[in-house]
């Protein structure tokens, strides 16, 4: 019973229930509701039979009197519940349990063997109910016995169901989003408006190094954050609290054994029902690899940079979002753009609506290492609103053996779409460009047999269109390739499309690397193939060239470093041979655990220049006979350094530079330079 504001007294209900979080009682969950139009209803009864009827009748909630022949009065509410009216419920041969769910019937029936033995009972319990029409509603109902010898109660019954949907529907709400929290790759932190720590998850508790939340909660969020950035950290808390939300700020965050990470951090200010702030919730990313990787792709930039802007090719280079982190002048004159402009606007962002969720798609599959197609086609959009054709060759890029973005080779092959287009929309078209297309077209049917050629394909084969006609693709196939001839038409039947490299041979013998689009057409009524083949001769050959001068460039370097262990050995005469007798014993180890071929050729290369350092020790030291002075050896210890800070700079495979440095280490940690302990 409760005092209301004016003063009245209402009657309530109540119920309560436990809220958990994280399997810990997180608070509590009450229900109240207004009984007082019952409680009067009951009061009602016992003073005036038709007080009784004339609440009754108008009350909002179901009231019936039960005996044990059945219903002996139901209210128009309990009639608008379940759809029955009072003269069908109160006929004697009417079942009171057609009203119950049948799964609980049996919570009924024995609620009422009680009530029949006179054992003392709650008055308040709940079940789900079925309406005339058969429809399932939940109803909470109080049961009073009436005065008299016959066993007769009267009830009230509320139709509870938008609160039982509702209840359902906020226990969903809440797993859902927990369930989003915690397979978040995000770590998700919420603290209160001073920064205290209240709810970490999981991937908080792994990107900081924690085992368990009771280490964070309570603590501030500074603890996880580098001390030169709280200042700015507890400005931008501010800023959050003034405008709502923060995005992409990048901080230096700290773990537990104080080593630190670059991680980029959203946070927004979550609100009470008033509207008032409450709460802050951060999501944080560890991107370390990230702007590791864009170091690694700025000194690359530098170091192929002329080769890639004298190519004839667009060449991009992405991280995991998509977002350039390199681009050649190609690229950007593709679109239109210039490369401050293209370097700032996202990959998927040139690429046109109908193709941006397939590209999206096998952006994604390549960065997680699935398999997908590395050479694809799609349509882009360049500055000026044109759509512009590419076939694109991608593949993962990968630093350290861990995927860090892409690489993409572009080609403009907006003029062969348009021939393959025309060829579909106009017959007056496509002979047009047919026989003025700068590519050899084949028409041919899916055995093989050529029925139609361009004056280009004519050329290139030495042959007259007529021989040509009277051919089939194997004739004009390369012998290596013309194998493989009926499995490719097969697989155009079953496409529709393919696209793939091969060679034609010409009258004389000459092998033409080609390039081949070939899709299903309707010719004279017949599905036929058009086949589209590119002379990529010239781009065969410049990759042949920049394959070549890799070579030159490795075996210079090759050349180099057999020079720099010339040196040494020749101001060491002593030890004249130690590198290479090192070398031999170093790999024949490596080669007996089974070690990758990269892994063992950096420590070929590593033995052979490991003593390099030497170079600033004096020749005197060097070839002393007798025993060195404390003075002399220290200097000797200097050469794992020296050679270290020599070739440091300079970008050598397998981390030949820090096995240099680190040669002369012990498992104990007695060796030098830095006293390293092995586990």
């Amino acid at each position: 019973k409760l005092r209301t504001k004016s003063g009245d007294y209402i009657w309530v209900e109540t119920e309560a229930s436990i809220i958990y979080r994280e399997g810990q009682p997180y608070a509590i969950q009450g229900i109240a509701r207004d009984i007082t139009e019952s409680v009067r209803a009951n009061t009602a009864l016992k003073e005036s039979q038709e007080r009784y009827r004339t609440l009754a009748e108008n009350a909002t909630d179901g009231i019936y009197i039960i005996g044990a022949d059945g219903f002996e009065y139901v209210n128009p509410a309990f009639e608008k519940i379940f759809g029955y009216n009072s003269k069908k419920v109160c006929h004697e041969e009417f079942n009171f349990l057609d009203l119950i769910h049948p799964d609980d019937r049996e919570l009924v029936l024995k609620r009422e063997k009680a009530r029949r033995k006179g054992e003392e009972l709650p008055p308040e319990y709940s079940f789900r109910i079925l309406t005339k029409n058969k429809k399932t509603k939940h109803v909470e109902v109080s049961t009073v016995p009436l005065p008299g010898e016959k066993l007769r109660v009267l009830g009230i019954l509320r139709d509870v169901t938008k609160r039982k949907l509702a209840e359902k529907a906020l226990h969903e709400s809440e797993e859902r989003y927990k369930t989003l929290v915690q397979t978040s790759p995000d770590a998700v932190t919420v603290t209160d408006l001073e920064g205290n720590i209240t709810y970490v998850s999981e991937q908080t508790l792994h990107i900081h190094g924690f085992k368990n939340t009771k280490e964070l909660i309570g603590k501030n969020t500074l603890v996880l954050i580098a001390p030169d950035e709280h200042e700015r950290a507890m400005k931008n808390l501010s800023k959050t609290l003034k405008v709502g939300y923060i995005k992409d700020v990048e901080y230096t965050l700290l773990k537990k054994d104080g080593t630190s990470f670059i991680g980029a951090l959203n946070c927004a200010v979550i609100k009470d029902a008033e509207g008032q702030p409450k709460m802050f919730i951060a999501t944080t990313r560890d991107i370390t690899e990230r702007e590791r990787a864009k170091e690694k792709i700025k000194e690359s930039e530098e170091r192929y940079k002329d080769l890639v802007e004298k190519a004839g090719v667009a060449i991009l280079i992405d991280d995991k979002e998509g977002n350039v982190q390199y681009c050649n002048r190609k690229y950007a004159d593709m679109f239109g753009y210039s490369l401050e402009e293209i370097g700032s606007k996202p990959i998927f962002s040139i690429v046109h609506p109908d193709d941006v969720e397939r590209v999206r798609k096998f952006h994604k599959g390549r960065i997680q290492g699935k398999k997908v197609p590395s050479e694809y086609e799609c349509k882009g959009i360049t500055k000026d609103g044109n759509i512009v054709y590419m076939e694109i060759h991608a593949d993962a890029l990968q630093d350290n053996g861990d995927i860090i973005g892409t690489r993409s080779y572009i080609w403009d092959i907006t003029e062969r779409k348009k021939v393959e287009e025309a060829v579909q929309a106009s017959e007056e078209k496509f002979r047009t460009l047919f026989d003025s297309a700068a590519d050899a077209i084949f028409i041919h049917d899916l055995d093989g047999n050529i029925l139609e050629v361009n004056e280009v394909a004519c050329e290139r084969l030495g042959y007259k269109k007529e021989k040509i006609l009277n051919m089939t693709l194997a004739d004009i196939d390369r012998p290596k390739q013309a194998v493989g001839t009926p499995k490719r038409i097969e697989e155009l039947y079953q496409r529709g499309h393919i696209f793939f490299e091969t060679a034609h041979e010409n009258k004389d013998g000459t092998v033409i690397p080609i390039e081949l689009s070939s899709r299903i057409i309707d010719y004279e009524g017949k599905p036929v193939a058009l086949s589209i083949a590119r002379d990529i001769t010239e781009r065969k050959l410049a990759e042949e060239e920049r394959k070549q001068s890799f070579e030159r460039l490795r075996q210079s370097l090759e050349e180099t470093i057999n020079a720099l262990a010339t040196a040494v050995e020749m101001r060491d005469p002593y030890t004249a041979g130690h590198q290479h007798r090192v070398t031999s014993l170093a790999t024949a180890i490596a080669e007996e655990m089974g070690l990758s071929k990269e892994k063992i050729e950096g420590i070929r290369m590593a033995g052979v220049i490991h003593d390099v350092g030497k170079i600033r020790v004096p020749a005197e030291i060097l070839s002393w006979p007798g025993q060195l002075t404390e003075i002399d050896f220290n200097l000797i210890k200097t050469h794992p350094q020296v050679g270290y800070d020599i070739l440091k700079r300079i970008e050598l495979p397998h981390q030949v530079t820090k096995i240099m440095l680190q040669h002369h280490e012990r498992m104990d940690g007695s060796g030098y330079p830095e006293g390293l302990k092995g586990k």
